[in-house]
This record gives C-alpha cells, sequence and structure tokens, in this order.
C-alpha cells in the first residue's frame, strides 16, 4: 500500500479545511435574521407575545398557532402604529370572510397569515422594516383588535 507523500497530504488537508471553512460561513448566513413562535392564548382575544424585537433590515420569520378551540385568528403587521391598526382593522372587516378579513390591495400591511381555524399553524418570513420603529400586529377578525389582540414589533437600528 502507498503511502502519501507530505505535499499532497497538506493539500488535502487545506482543501478539508476550506470545505470546512465555506459550510460553516454559509450556514452562519442561513440563520442570520430572526425566528419568533407565537399563539393565540387558548380562546382569550389575545395573543401569547405582545412584543417581538427586530433589527432594521432583518429576516423575520413568524410562526403562529391558533390555539383557540373554537374562534378563528389571524397575524398582521401593519406599516405604522395603533392608528393605522385601526383602519386596517376596519377595512379588514369591510373585506369580509371572502377576502379572509385581509383587505386587497392594502399598502399598510407589511405581513400577514392566512385566516386559520382552530389548532392551525402558519409559518412566514419577511423583512423587518429599514426604518426603525414601533409596528403593531393584530388579528383582524371582527372585533378581535377592538378587544385587544395586539402587538408590538420593535425595529432597531
Amino acid at each position: 500500500m502507498k503511502t502519501m507523500t507530505q505535499a499532497p497530504m497538506i493539500k488535502l488537508v487545506m482543501f478539508l479545511m476550506a470545505l470546512l471553512l465555506t459550510s460553516a460561513c454559509s450556514n452562519a448566513r442561513a440563520s442570520s435574521g430572526v425566528q419568533v413562535e407565537l399563539s393565540s392564548q387558548g380562546d382569550q382575544l389575545a395573543f401569547t407575545q405582545t412584543t417581538l424585537q427586530a433589527n432594521a433590515g432583518e429576516e423575520v420569520t413568524v410562526v403562529f398557532k391558533n390555539s383557540s378551540k373554537a374562534l378563528q385568528h389571524n397575524w398582521v403587521l401593519v406599516k405604522g402604529d395603533d392608528r393605522v391598526a385601526k383602519q386596517v382593522s376596519e377595512k379588514a372587516l369591510a373585506a369580509g370572510l371572502e377576502q379572509l378579513m385581509i383587505p386587497a390591495g392594502a399598502t399598510d400591511i407589511l405581513a400577514h397569515t392566512n385566516l386559520l381555524q382552530s389548532g392551525e399553524t402558519a409559518k412566514l418570513t419577511f423583512t423587518a422594516p429599514t426604518e426603525p420603529g414601533d409596528y403593531t400586529y393584530l388579528c383582524t377578525f371582527p372585533g378581535h383588535y377592538l378587544v385587544g389582540m395586539k402587538g408590538t414589533l420593535v425595529v432597531e437600528p
């Protein structure tokens, strides 16, 4: 059996180290961003988390579970505060169930899940706003936002 000379062995080791480094760097890029998991609080009209955080321009993945036994819920992030959320809630009411409580062409919605039945889960990925600030998220099912089913995404520089 032949043994490798030192030069080819060094080349092989260098190649394997470069391969490992490349793999580690691509894994670091793939995991950059933030993933948050939240749900409805059972049959209460509330989210389990009312404050989420992200960096400006960061990729955000939201996993939302409807933990209610009877009610439909969604997760809708708006481009602004409670004033904008109230407008989106009113537009969603006008859109109705035919549009799954999401107003068509709404430019003030940054991201949203579909309306979920009891026990369903949705996962969505979006880019956080580049402008730091507080952005309201809510459930647009009729009446849910009005009784407090909302939260805040805090976007930091």
